[in-house]
Order: structure tokens, then C-alpha cells, then sequence
């Protein structure tokens, strides 16, 4: 069964021994969510065996080596022990302190573009340094790295009612992009240890939470993307730097052939065809028919004078 080994850093307080135990579900270990006093973790070896479907179908067995260390300053070369030969390192921070996040790179995160990924150095400051330049310093394996957002949900509570001194401490989802970006980070997910949140997908046996959405509207949660970074580097492939993915266009409708206009094609006009128009065919005018012409009456006769004195004429005797 393939090995790989997981190293979590980062800040003390930030929650990183909460989040390997929603990870992990180990039996008799929860997290106490009413104790309010923080024990720090000098580093503590954890072990689980995964199953893992990638994404052409091909199954996976890891026997993974978990690793959780302290974020203290004191107890750095205590943890810098656990540094070596590492496969993915999970960079965390608390999503509600600015500070946690500014940490890892120790640069201004409005001003991340003048940032330059630190190399090894002999001549290494082990007192002021930032979490990357501690993992490049201490672990000369290859290693991937995933950022990984933690306390998701108080971020949302202290988003919604906390005071303006509490929101102005409060990251944005941009700010951790843009880290995880210059810090070359393989993935970048925002956890909550108490909903599960990006952390890993339930079913009957687990319990889980949503996938975290905003680098991919597909969704990831942390358990899926190790095991898939550990695919990936078995099978001697290139893994990108995380790049949020854009959420594809509503697909538009094909466009239908062309058709007769809505109208039905062309019929007879709703009016009968050519009929004899509603009043009846021409028919002789009203008035009569013209009428033979009325012949002149023969000329007058020469008035008949003879029954008028003096009129006849002269009869021979």
C-alpha cells in the first residue's frame, strides 16, 4: 500500500490539532468544543488509511502519516524535526487574524506581487523567518503544499454581529488566494473542524460537510485533494499552482432551424376564395333597361283645309 506523509503548521490557537481530528474521526477522540483552555501540541505522529477514487476511476489505497505540530516559537526545532521527507505540507491559518495569515509569508498582503519564494540558505535567520521559508529550510523533499483556511465558521458569526475591531481582523477570501498563489500552493480550501466544512465528504459511516465551493464550483474538501496530490505525485505528474476555476455559463438553448413564421404558412385568405362578391353579379341598374329608342312620329300631315272656307282646292266643273 503507498505511504505518504502529511505535515499540518501554522500558528498556535488557529486549530490545527481540531482540524485533524474532525479529518481523522479516530474512535473516542472528539473535540471538546466547551473547553476554552488551549493546550498547545508538540508534535504528535497520527496515522489513517484511505480509499480514493481519482477522477478516471482508477482506485487508490494510502496509508497516510499525519503529522500535528505546535505553532509556538519556542518549541520550533522540536517541530522542525518532523520536517523531513514530507509529501504535502497543510499551511493553516486562522480566517478570523489577519496576522495568521501575514505569517506565512511575512509580507504585506496588499503588496504580494513583490513577494519572492525564499530558497535554502545556509546563512538562515531561524529567529525571524516565515512559515514557507522554515518548511524550505528544514525539508529538502519535493513537497506540495495546500492552504488551508481555518474556522470558517466564526469567520461567518463575527462577519455578520462582531464589533468593527473584530471584522477589521477578519481575512478575506481574496487575501488567502492571492497567499496561496505566491506560496505555490497546490490547493487552497477554507475548513470549519465544527461543520465539517472542506474538510471531507460524509456518508454512513463519517460524518462530514459541504465542500468548500470558492476555488472550484465543483467543490473539494481536504481528505479528496491529499489523496489526489498523492496520486498525482506517485504517478510522476506535474501538478499547477491552485487557480480558481470560473463557474461555466448556463449553456444557451441551440437555435432552432429556420421555420415558417408563427402565422401559418400562406393559405387561402380567411375569406372563402374567390366567390361572387356579397352583392349579387352586376344586374341591369335599378332603373329600366334602356329602351329602344322612341321612333319619330311620321311628319305632320298638311292640315286638311278643305272643310275650311276659301281652303280646297278648285274642283273642275
Amino acid at each position: 500500500m503507498p505511504e505518504g506523509k502529511v505535515v499540518i503548521v501554522g500558528d498556535g490557537a488557529i486549530g490545527k490539532t481540531f482540524l485533524l481530528t474532525s479529518l481523522l474521526q479516530e474512535d473516542g477522540v472528539e473535540n471538546d468544543w466547551d473547553c476554552a483552555t488551549y493546550q498547545p501540541t508538540a508534535a504528535e505522529n497520527l496515522s489513517a488509511e484511505w480509499t480514493y477514487t481519482d477522477a478516471e476511476g482508477v482506485l487508490h489505497d494510502f496509508n497516510m502519516e499525519i503529522w500535528d505540530t505546535a505553532g509556538q516559537e519556542a518549541l520550533k526545532s522540536l517541530r522542525s524535526m518532523a520536517y523531513p521527507d514530507t509529501d504535502i505540507f497543510m499551511i493553516g491559518y486562522d480566517m478570523t487574524r489577519k496576522n495568521t495569515l501575514e505569517n506565512i509569508v511575512s509580507h504585506d498582503l496588499n503588496d504580494l506581487k513583490e513577494y519572492k519564494y525564499p530558497e535554502q540558505d545556509d546563512d538562515f535567520d531561524d529567529v525571524a523567518t516565515s512559515w514557507v521559508a522554515e518548511l524550505v529550510q528544514h525539508c529538502e523533499s519535493d513537497f506540495h503544499i495546500i492552504l488551508v483556511g481555518t474556522k470558517a465558521d466564526y469567520w461567518e458569526e463575527l462577519n455578520a454581529s462582531g464589533t468593527p475591531e473584530q471584522k477589521a481582523e477578519l481575512t478575506t477570501w481574496q487575501q488567502g488566494y492571492d497567499v496561496a498563489r505566491a506560496i505555490n500552493a497546490k490547493a487552497y480550501i477554507q475548513t470549519s473542524a465544527k461543520t465539517y466544512q472542506g474538510i471531507l465528504e460524509g456518508d454512513d459511516e463519517i460524518q462530514g460537510g459541504p465542500a468548500d465551493t470558492q476555488v472550484n464550483p465543483d467543490g473539494v474538501w481536504l481528505k479528496s485533494m491529499i489523496c489526489e496530490l498523492r496520486a498525482q505525485s506517485l504517478a510522476n505528474k506535474e501538478v499547477p499552482v491552485v487557480k480558481k476555476v470560473e463557474k461555466a455559463a448556463p449553456a444557451k438553448p441551440p437555435t432552432p432551424a429556420a421555420k415558417p413564421a408563427d402565422t401559418p404558412a400562406a393559405k387561402p385568405a380567411d375569406t372563402p376564395a374567390a366567390k361572387p362578391a356579397d352583392t349579387p353579379a352586376a344586374k341591369p341598374a335599378d332603373t329600366p333597361a334602356a329602351k329602344p329608342q322612341e321612333t319619330a312620329k311620321p311628319p305632320a300631315k298638311p292640315a286638311d283645309k278643305s272643310d275650311k272656307p276659301d281652303g280646297g282646292c278648285c274642283t273642275l266643273l
